[in-house]
């Protein structure tokens, strides 16, 4: 049984002479919280424009729940979204905007304030009803604004960096607080950001997306631990991305010559002479003073809030950023040091 909601096939998407998405496709779970990760420019707007009707694809087909929607007005499909800016109407009250898609619709106004209290509790702002907008703190004005869309009951609610507001602690907070409300109502949750941590926080599946395509599509273990592209390992965590020749192959292995030594590598059918791309996380760099399979000089050492970053200089003149929890460390600035990796951490990218 097909458990996609909604399926995007071969979607372009120009203004004139620009191309914003390239044949993007994509299917949505039923039930998921899945997330487009991406710079700006990227496509990630546009695309969520597309799904809720408030665009029209160049070409491709939107299909949501069976039925091709490409051509359907926003209110004919069952779709909400929430902006990064609220757009809460501060002349009424908490109570008048979350109710306002229901007094649209001429709903009966008992069921209009039993459905407001209901949405109320699911945020913890019970007793918030006659409370003016301005009166609220950012993060009270982000899940009223989260209840007013969701109090439709749409199969798909549409995030567009609603977080992007709130200082870092709220964004945490809020973080939970989303995915708890996504499982507790079993709806679908596209959510768009910018910020990897969030996508790792949040999402069942996470999309990178580049230049109007989508890059890799997978879990988040997958994404951060399996990246496919050496552009994922790169935007999403910290992947240092190396350039490295086949020597010898024989049998399963491949010895893979990288700057002044030799590891190696399972074979995928290389050939001696092949220029293969690999990524390693950064903290999964082992640095020693005397022991190690590379040499480098470290020309830089810093801390970023708990963690340690050691930038190394390699004999072949590549910098490679190492990271590990901690405050101390026994190198310094303009030592020489050796350096490994973690076994089996090394990943082959752009070997499509």
């Amino acid at each position: 049984m097909n458990d996609d909601i909604l399926i995007l096939s071969n979607v372009c998407k120009n203004f004139g002479e620009a191309k914003i998405l390239n044949n993007l496709c994509l299917n949505v779970k039923n039930n998921e919280f899945l997330t487009l990760l991406g710079p700006s420019g990227c496509g990630k707007t546009t695309t969520l424009r597309i799904i809720s009707g408030l665009e029209t694809p160049t070409s491709g087909s939107v299909v949501l729940e069976g039925i091709d929607v490409k051509d359907k007005e926003p209110n004919e499909r069952n779709v909400n979204t929430v902006f990064q800016n609220y757009a809460l109407f501060p002349h009424m009250s908490v109570e008048k905007n979350i109710a306002y898609p229901l007094l649209l619709k001429r709903v009966d106004k008992k069921e209009i304030q039993q459905r407001v209290n209901e949405m109320l509790s699911l945020v913890k702002l019970e007793g918030f009803n006659k409370r003016k907008i301005s009166s609220l703190s950012g993060g009270q004005k982000q899940r009223i604004a989260l209840v007013r869309a969701l109090i439709n009951k749409p199969k798909i609610l549409l995030l567009d960096e609603p977080l992007g507001a709130l200082d870092l602690q709220l964004r945490r907070m809020m973080q939970f607080e989303l995915k708890r409300i996504q499982k507790h109502l079993g709806l679908t949750f596209i959510y768009i950001t910018h910020d990897q941590e969030e996508a790792l926080n949040m999402s069942d599946r996470i999309a990178v997306m580049n230049k109007g395509t989508i890059e890799q599509i997978g879990t988040p273990d997958e994404i951060y631990n399996r990246p496919k592209t050496s552009y994922v390992a790169s935007f999403v965590g910290n992947a240092n991305i190396i350039k490295a020749k086949v020597e010898e192959v024989a049998n399963d292995m491949a010895k893979i010559k990288f700057c002044d030594n030799f590891f190696y590598f399972q074979n995928h059918n290389f050939t001696p002479g092949d220029i293969l791309t690999f990524a390693i996380r950064s903290e999964h760099i082992l640095v020693d003073k005397t022991k190690g399979t590379f040499s480098a000089e470290v020309i830089e050492k810093s801390y970023v809030g708990s963690m340690l970053r050691i930038v190394l200089k390699t004999n072949c003149q590549q910098e490679l950023i190492v990271t590990n929890f901690g405050f101390d460390s026994v190198v310094k600035e303009g030592d020489r040091v050796c350096f490994t990796w973690k076994d089996n951490s090394i990943i082959l990218v752009d070997h499509l």
